[in-house]
């Protein structure tokens, strides 16, 4: 027996403690079925549009020509991958060319660098 506290406040910091103790752990304890969830948001998040996304939210033609773009840009054409861009008037698409390749320096691998050949 505590002397000097009177029960109820005994009885209120026990209260206090504890739902401090089930806030804390909370976060960190995830049933299964959460867990799951958030993986599966995580996933989601991350992946990249389908074809047929891209398609529907662009159009057939400009993600056409992103592809060949982007197959000229691949091969080391940068010049006719610009022009490509321009003629189309996809300035995004022209800007993009610019930074990824602005000159002829060769091959460009898919990650962006560029293969020098002698």
């Amino acid at each position: 027996m505590t002397v000097g506290l009177p029960a109820g406040l005994l009885a209120g910091i026990g209260a206090w403690a504890l739902a401090g103790a089930v806030a804390a752990q909370s976060p960190f304890q995830l049933s299964s079925d959460q867990y799951r969830d958030r993986f599966e948001r995580e996933r989601l998040s991350r992946r990249g549009p389908s074809w047929l996304e891209l398609i529907e939210h662009h159009g057939l033609e400009r993600v056409d020509r992103a592809v060949r773009v982007d197959h000229l840009i691949h091969q080391g054409l940068c010049r006719e991958a610009r022009e490509l861009a321009n003629a189309e008037g996809d300035r995004n698409m022209a800007l993009r060319v610019r930074q990824v390749c602005p000159g002829d320096t060769g091959i460009v691998t898919p990650l962006g660098r560029r293969l020098r050949g002698d």
